[in-house]
Formats: C-alpha cells, structure tokens, sequence
C-alpha cells in the first residue's frame, strides 16, 4: 500500500459516500476537511478549516474512505475479491450462503488471531438461523431478547452473559417532526407535549421482554437516550437533574402535556400521519409502540404510513429533513464520536438533519464542538447543548437501549468480551476454541 492507494480511495468516497459530509467541508462547513493530497508515495496532507481533535477518529472510523488499492479501478472486481491487510483472508464466498476466512500468517499483531479458519453462513431468515443455533451449528447467534430464557432453559449448557454498555461507533432511532410552515409540530409545545406521552421504562420493557428477566432475578439495565445517544462520554441521563428544565419533557405526563397541548390552541386531538419502515422487526416494533402511546393519550389521532425502506422512507423520512412530511418520521443517527452524531442531526446539512435551516443557537454550538481541542471544555459545550435541545425538542428521542442478555456455545471462548460498536474485525482475533468444552 502507498499513498495513491489512499488518495485514490479518497477521491472515491468523496464524489460517492453518503457519508461524505461527515468529513467534507465543501459538502457540510460544520465538517473540517478541505483538501488531501499526496507529494509523495509514503506522505498524505489532509488540509482542514479547523483545528479537529477528533481528526484521527475521523479518518480511522469505517464510515470515512475505506482504504482500497488503485486496482479496484477495473483490475478485479471489489464486489467479489478480497484484497487488503486484516486479520483474515476470504478464500470463498458462497452468494446467500456463506462467507470463509483463513488467518492471515502476516497480520501486524504476533500470535493473533488464534482461529485458523471461520465459516460464518449468512442467515437472514431468524428463525432458520434460531434452529442452526439450536443445533450447535453455529457458536453464536443474536437471539432476541424474547427467546433468549427459553434458549437458557432448553439448553443449559449455553453460556449466557449480559452485554456491555455501547460504546465507539454508536447509533439510535429518533422521531423526526415535520418542518412544513403549517405543521401543528413547529409548535414547541406540541413537540414537548408529544414527548412527554412516551412513558419511556414502559417501552423498554415492553419491547426487551424485560418483566421477564427481573421475575428470575436477573439484573435489567435501561438507558434513556437524551438527543444524545446513552453511551457517549458525555450522555446526560434524562432522569437526571444534570439535564436542566428540559428533564420533565422526558416524563410520562400525559395530564401536563394535555396542558401544553390546549395551551397550543389544540382543544382536541390532532390527527397527523405517522411514517416508519417494516424492513426491520425492531424499528416496526419500536413504532407501533410509540404511536400507540400518542393514541391512547387522546391527544393525538395517528395514521401510520408504512414505508419502503430503499425509496420512499428514504426520500420522505431520511432526505428531506422535516419538508416532505407533515407529522411524525422515523430516522436515526449515528456516530464515531459526540461531535459527529451531533453534526449529522442538528446542523443544516448533516446527513440526518431534522431541518435544513440552523437551529438558533444550538447549531453553533454543535459546530463549537468540533473547534473546541480541550476535552473538559468540549464536554461541558456536548452537556449544554443537550439541555438545550431538550427544551427545544427539534426532535424526540426515542426510549433508549436496554442492556440485554447473548448467549453462545461455551466452547466460544473470550466471545462477548470486547466491545467495538460493531465496527471492526478485531474481535474476531481474540476469539478461541475450547475442544475440551465441547465434549
């Protein structure tokens, strides 16, 4: 690998990621990359508009230009051919069925990793991939937290453990609000209304099986998301005074939001559409739990509008930012860092922007953010930003995480251990078989 590896990649990612504007200034200014170049094959110049202090989480995090050889450009196909230097080669893909490694005997790290080979089959049916789990076919499956005591029960052998709190790249669901000039929702007292008709413990528990969990006296763990995803350094748990005036519009208060609501003007329920995505359980879930709390407030009259999760939701939902709805969408945000989560939702041109106009105020100070080298003082500017959107409520945050339970085969040794956000292969690595575990 020399640097016209890197710049080649670059210049890719920059004209085709949809990510680009979480690093591009020229796509979003919030974002501090102007330029890269290469004068010569062992040196790279990134040119930024600001001094970044997350700069190296930036460029290594797996949403930003994965590094591929000038050779991907019509010498071999990316799509099928693996090339590049981790910790294992694939020698075979099998289309729907199954991905093979072998251990790279030239990887960086002596002695790792410990596996020879994985096959790792591609199951994207649950219930077929449940069975193989059963089997013993496979080591490891993530069985839903509904089946997960039955598993337990049935197969007491399984190792299960409960999992670890988020961290690295960290993403979660929000309930984007219509930006439309006639839209009941420009009204902050309806937003805060609205997010207050969440009882927030009752959806985490109802959509983790949780009652389940504390009736065999297992420990149950929920986090509440305040706009900033629970798990970043500098989270505010919204059940905290730490969070200021803005911590009631987090509370279950359906009597004080019928205050707010009549207070708007609005003597009887709104009726407003209400859009999300079935592609995924969880999110259809998550969103039939959440409207159904806004319709049994009697504040709010929900027509809930399934949509495809590669054309419309996409252009309604996610691209739009707040024009093309008149109520409520399901969107998300995600991030390797405070900063770049923030970025992508409350900045005018941030990938899951809830308005494409700047927020007063805050808006600025998410960009402060990225300006800001001292650590304590960029994360005293991420907790003031978080307490004013919690009175602003551009948008609602969505329960939260639960801290749930995984099982495996116990001859999986160190699986469960090391947490990445999902975001790298190093795991894998330290993963080891126990045959004496599983005679």
């Amino acid at each position: 690998m020399n640097a016209a590896d890197v710049k080649y990649s670059w210049d890719k990612a920059a004209s085709l990621s949809p990510y680009r504007g979480n690093y591009m200034n020229s796509v979003n200014p919030a974002s501090p990359i102007t330029s890269v170049s290469t004068p010569d094959d062992r040196t790279i110049v990134f040119k930024l508009a600001f001094p970044y202090a997350s700069f190296l989480e930036l460029v290594a995090h797996n949403q930003h230009p994965y590094i591929m050889p000038v050779e991907a450009e019509g010498k071999f196909d990316p799509r099928q051919d693996m090339r590049g230097s981790g910790p294992f080669m694939l020698t075979n893909y099998v289309r729907s069925a199954r991905f093979e490694y072998q251990r790279n005997p030239d990887w960086y790290v002596k002695g790792r990793p410990f596996f020879d080979s994985i096959s790792r089959p591609i199951l994207n049916d649950y219930a077929a991939g449940l069975a193989q789990f059963e089997t013993k076919a496979v080591w490891n499956f993530a069985a839903r937290q509904e089946d997960v005591l039955r598993l337990k029960r049935d197969h007491p052998q399984m190792v299960m453990y409960q999992d670890q709190p988020p961290s690295g790249f960290i993403a979660t669901s929000t309930v984007k609000l219509s930006q439309q000039p006639n839209s009941p929702l420009r009204d902050v007292r309806v937003r805060r209304a609205a997010s207050m008709l969440i009882d927030r413990e009752a959806a985490l528990d109802a959509l983790n099986n949780l009652e389940a969990f504390r009736s065999q006296g297992l420990p149950v763990t929920t986090l509440w998301d305040s706009h900033l995803a629970a798990g970043f350094p500098s989270w505010i748990d919204p059940r905290t005074a730490d969070l200021g005036e803005g911590a009631k519009y987090f509370k279950h208060d359906v009597a004080e939001a019928k205050k707010l609501m009549q207070a708007a003007g609005f003597s009887q329920a709104v009726e407003l559409p209400y859009s999300w995505f079935t592609l995924r359980p969880a999110v259809d879930k998550l969103h039939t739990v959440i409207s159904s709390m806004f319709v049994e407030s009697g504040l709010f009259k929900i027509n809930a509008e399934i949509l495809d999760y590669n054309t419309s939701w996409r252009q309604v939902c996610q691209a739009s930012h707040g024009d093309a709805y008149f109520g409520f969408c399901h969107d998300q945000s995600d991030g390797f860092s405070e900063d770049s989560f923030l970025v992508a939702l409350y900045t005018p041109t941030g990938k899951f922007a809830v308005s494409n106009q700047a927020l007063p105020e805050i808006s600025d100070l998410v960009v402060k953010t990225r300006t800001e080298t001292d650590a304590a003082r960029r994360s005293s500017l991420v907790k003031d930003i978080q307490r004013r959107l919690a009175v602003e409520m551009p948008d609602i945050p969505t329960p939260g995480a639960v801290l749930g339970y995984t099982l495996r085969w116990p001859w999986l040794k160190n699986h469960g251990v090391f947490n990445t956000g999902g975001a790298s292969a190093r795991p894998f690595t330290e993963y080891w078989y126990d045959a004496a575990a599983k005679s």
